[in-house]
């Protein structure tokens, strides 16, 4: 067990936090991330210094009694008729265990412990025994959209069964490509009073309008990428990015999430149609970089991809045309890129999708190369849904590209099902496979077609090497590519 943070998202300024406390008004909630401070400035010297933390949950324990303060739950201050935040300080320790500190000072006693560890304890026992006011659970987890739900859902339910505050609390920060989003959720009796979302500081809502059933899942997938394109770019020192335009809705969404993290200033659009590119994709991604706003130059590939075809002519005269062609085009695609980012300081955004990296439809050396893969944990279909709802906000990405059929252009007339299952299936026995982790007997079960089931398995145990050539990519599922999921 260990219990994880990044560092410098948790220092936080205690005279902020004291300005902000009393702006609180009637009928709003004000509400931090988790961080926590150490007195001793010898430790905190030495923690600067490492880009991680990693201790045994014992080891964090040990810290309580040099907290210096925790920001809780609002409570009604009658005398004001308002809310305000409670400051856990000076905190004394009651009792320890392997799995729970119990804490108190001049508010109360605090039961404080993790959200794994804490399912392991009797919670209502305890708390009628020490008479715990409040619950802290810690949440050490990178961000994923399943666990996150678990975790909302745990801290409600000991709210409600035990009929007190309960605190959710993450951290906020990134380490390598793995994301906490900094959840705060507040819990009085089972009902949410106050929740904070991405946020380094303060959010104040208004308790009638949390209604956290209202947020979908695809904005939260959609706030945690662009988060994490932007702390990553912080943390590794870089500014800009470029990426390869296509026409397609991969290089779209995933430049999408890259302006609204890096600014549109930031980002350069290459597009480099072949002779097997359609005019209309030459016309879509042209009429993308200008809705959203972001230089791009037009560089043809065609010749270049004639001349290496010219000078090697003299090994396959008798050859007919395929994947070495195509991925040939994937390859030269990556070169420009390539020079584009040594020569002018951008950084290669990969746009490839989780659908893609499972069947090993990408080009080594070529579609499948970055610097950083910020759709690599979407399937096809959650890309089809992250553009839409990227549109609900502003219409940036062209119906047309939404709508035509999938292609890598990479030959005549070329379609993604010529290759694949269509996605709607496919994502579906992918997920079985890799999240569920279920056989094909047991895939069979839930009635897709038997030859489906053995093309895409097929497809994935052939291509698994192709995984040890992909760029770092944004974690937001439970089986992540490279993190979860080893070649």
């Amino acid at each position: 067990m260990t219990l994880s943070f990044y560092l410098e998202t948790i220092e936080f300024s205690f005279e902020n936090f004291k300005n902000y406390v009393d702006l609180v008004s009637y009928d709003t909630v004000a509400i931090l991330p988790f961080y926590y401070t150490l007195k001793n400035s010898l430790s905190n010297l030495y923690l600067k210094k490492c880009n991680y933390i990693e201790n045994s949950i014992n080891n964090i324990l040990n810290c309580i009694s040099h907290i210096e303060y925790i920001a809780t739950a609002p409570y009604f201050d009658s005398l004001n008729n308002n809310y305000k935040c409670r400051i856990l300080t000076n905190l004394k320790e009651v009792k320890r265990t392997s799995e729970y500190v119990i804490a108190e000072n001049y508010s109360g006693k605090f039961l404080i412990s993790l959200s794994d560890t804490i399912q392991k304890i009797n919670i209502s026992d305890i708390s009628k025994e020490f008479h715990i006011s409040v619950i802290v659970i810690f949440n050490h987890k990178p961000f994923d959209i399943t666990n996150s739900k678990l975790s909302s859902f745990f801290a409600k339910n000991i709210s409600n069964n035990c009929k007190l505050v309960s605190i959710l609390v993450n951290p906020l920060g990134i380490h390598k490509t793995q994301i906490f989003d900094g959840n705060v959720e507040i819990y009085e009796n089972g009902n949410i009073i106050g929740k904070s979302f991405l946020n380094p500081s303060f959010s104040f809502y208004k308790q009638k309008e949390i209604n956290i059933d209202n947020i979908s899942d695809i904005s939260i997938i959609h706030d945690i990428l662009v988060y994490g394109i932007k702390e990553y770019f912080k943390l590794n020192g870089l500014k800009r990015a470029i990426i390869g335009i296509s026409g397609g809705i991969d290089s779209a969404v995933a430049t999408s999430l890259t302006v609204k993290a890096l600014g549109n200033e930031n980002i350069l659009g290459i597009i480099m149609p072949s002779q097997f590119t359609p005019n209309q994709s030459i016309i879509d991604a042209i009429d993308f970089c200008k809705k959203i706003g972001i230089k791009y130059h037009i560089v043809p590939i065609t010749t270049i991809y004639k001349k290496f075809l010219d000078e090697l002519s003299i090994y396959f005269k008798d050859e007919n045309f395929d994947t070495s062609e195509e991925n040939l085009q994937a390859r030269i695609r990556m070169i420009i890129l390539m020079w584009f980012s040594n020569k002018f300081g951008y950084t290669v955004i990969n746009t490839s999708n989780k659908s893609e990296i499972a069947t090993g439809y990408g080009t080594i050396y070529g579609d499948i190369s970055g610097a950083l893969s910020v759709i690599g944990d979407l399937y096809k279909t959650q890309v089809y849904e992250l553009a839409n709802y990227i549109n609900s906000k502003m219409k940036v990405i062209p119906s047309n590209i939404i709508n035509k059929e999938p292609s890598a252009e990479l030959k005549e007339n070329q379609k993604d099902s010529d290759s694949l299952p269509p996605y709607d299936i496919l994502d579906k026995i992918l997920h079985e496979v890799i999240e569920n982790e279920k056989s094909k007997e047991e895939i069979l079960k839930e009635d897709f077609d038997e030859v489906t089931i053995e093309k895409t398995l097929l497809l994935m145990q052939n291509n698994a090497f192709k995984l040890l050539y992909l760029p770092p990519i944004l974690k937001i599922s439970t089986k992540t590519f490279n993190i979860d999921i080893l070649p």
